[in-house]
C-alpha cells in the first residue's frame, strides 16, 4: 500500500512508486532461499551495502556486526565478509574462510560450500569426511580450479561419505608411489560429479601397486555418477615389479562403479607396470594399462571417447599386460557413445 515517501528510506520496495527515491530500490532482493524462509542475501544482491546508517542497529539478527562491506545491508541480516576469502558455507549465510579445507572441516553434514573464481591450490591434500556438496560462487566450471599443483593429491576421501561436486575444474593433482592424482576414495563413498572438469592429474603406482591419474576407487562398492563432465589428460601409471605381478595403469579410474551420462574422455592415458626380471622361478604378471579404466563396472550413455591409449607393461622385453584405448578390463554397458 501506499505510505509517504518522505518515510521510506534506503528500502527494498519491490513494487510501487518509490524507486529512487531516498535511496529506495526496486529490484529482486536475490535471497538466498526465499521459499525456505531463508532471507539472507545472495553475493551480487541489491540490497548489499546500499543501506543507511541512520537509527541501523549495531548487530543483525544473528548477532553479526554492521556493517560489514562497504555500507549497511538491507534486511534483517548483514552478509559477513571476509576479505580474500577462497571459500564460504552457503547453508550459514554465506560465512566466509580462509581455505576449502577449512571451510569442509567446519561444515555439518549436508553443507554447502562455495569457492570463489581463481585457481586454489591448498598446498596438501584436501580431506572429506562428511557428507558434503562443493561449488563455485558462479557455478562456471573454469571459473574455479582446485589445483594440486603438480605436487600433491587434490581429494582424499577415506571415510563412506555421499560428496557432490558442481561446477568446479580439479586439475594439477599429482602422486609418486600412490594412485589417485585427483581424488581418493575410499569404501562404499558416493561421488557425484556435476559439470566438471578433471584434467591433467597424474600417478605413478608405488611397487605392483595401481598407479590411476584422476579417480582411485578401493573396489566397486565406491559409486560414481558423473553427468556433464570433461575428462582429459590424465595419465596413470602401475608400479613395476621385479618378481611377481606389477601395477596396472589407468588415465580416469581403477574400480568403481560409475554412471557416466553426457561427458567426454579425451586424451586420457593408462601405462601398466613392467616385471623386470625375465627369467626366474615364480607367478609374473605384467600390468594392464587402460586410457580411461582398469576394471570397475561402468554405465555410459551419450559418452565421447576420443584419443585415449592404454599400453600393457613389459615382462622383460616382451609386451605382456593387457592395454586398452578405453578400458582394460572390467564389465561396460554403453549406449549411444562414439569410440
Amino acid at each position: 500500500s501506499d505510505v509517504p515517501t518522505a518515510n521510506v528510506f534506503n528500502c527494498d520496495i519491490g513494487s510501487g512508486t518509490y524507486a529512487g527515491i531516498n535511496g529506495n530500490i526496486s529490484a529482486d532482493p536475490l535471497f538466498l532461499n526465499a521459499v525456505s524462509a531463508n532471507f539472507r542475501l545472495q553475493a551480487g544482491s541489491p540490497c548489499l551495502d546500499t543501506g543507511t546508517s541512520s537509527g541501523a542497529p549495531t548487530f543483525d539478527i544473528e548477532g553479526t556486526l554492521r556493517p560489514q562491506g562497504a555500507g549497511f545491508d538491507m534486511g534483517a541480516y548483514e552478509r559477513y565478509v571476509l576479505l580474500n576469502a577462497i571459500a564460504f558455507n552457503e547453508t550459514r549465510n554465506m560465512f566466509p574462510y580462509a581455505s576449502i579445507q577449512t571451510a569442509i572441516t567446519a561444515a555439518d553434514p549436508g553443507d554447502v560450500i562455495v569457492v570463489t573464481p581463481g585457481v586454489h591450490d591448498e598446498g596438501a591434500e584436501i580431506v572429506i569426511s562428511k557428507d558434503i556438496t562443493l561449488s563455485s560462487t558462479t557455478g562456471v566450471s573454469t571459473d574455479v580450479v582446485i589445483s594440486g599443483g603438480g605436487s600433491h593429491r587434490v581429494f582424499n576421501v577415506g571415510y563412506p561419505v555421499s560428496i557432490t561436486i558442481n561446477g568446479l575444474t580439479i586439475s594439477g593433482g599429482s602422486v609418486n608411489g600412490d594412485s589417485g592424482g585427483g581424488f581418493w576414495l575410499t569404501a562404499n563413498v558416493r561421488l557425484a560429479l556435476i559439470d566438471v572438469i578433471v584434467t591433467g592429474n597424474k600417478a605413478v603406482g608405488a611397487t605392483a601397486r595401481a598407479g590411476v591419474g584422476a579417480i582411485h576407487c578401493v573396489d566397486d562398492s565406491v559409486t560414481i555418477t558423473a553427468t556433464n563432465c570433461k575428462f582429459s589428460g590424465n595419465n596413470g601409471t602401475g608400479g613395476d615389479k621385479d618378481y611377481g605381478a606389477a601395477g596396472n595403469g589407468s588415465g580416469v579410474a581403477a574400480g568403481g562403479t560409475w554412471a557416466a551420462t553426457n561427458c567426454s574422455f579425451i586424451g586420457n592415458n593408462g601405462n601398466g607396470g613392467n616385471v623386470n626380471r625375465a627369467s626366474a622361478p615364480g607367478d609374473y604378471h605384467a600390468g594392464y594399462g587402460g586410457g580411461v579404466a582398469v576394471g570397475g563396472t561402468w554405465s555410459a550413455t551419450n559418452c565421447s571417447f576420443i584419443g585415449n591409449n592404454g599400453n600393457g607393461g613389459y615382462w622383460g622385453a616382451a609386451q605382456e599386460g593387457d592395454g586398452g584405448g578405453v578400458a582394460a578390463s572390467g564389465t561396460w554397458n554403453a549406449t549411444n557413445c562414439t569410440f
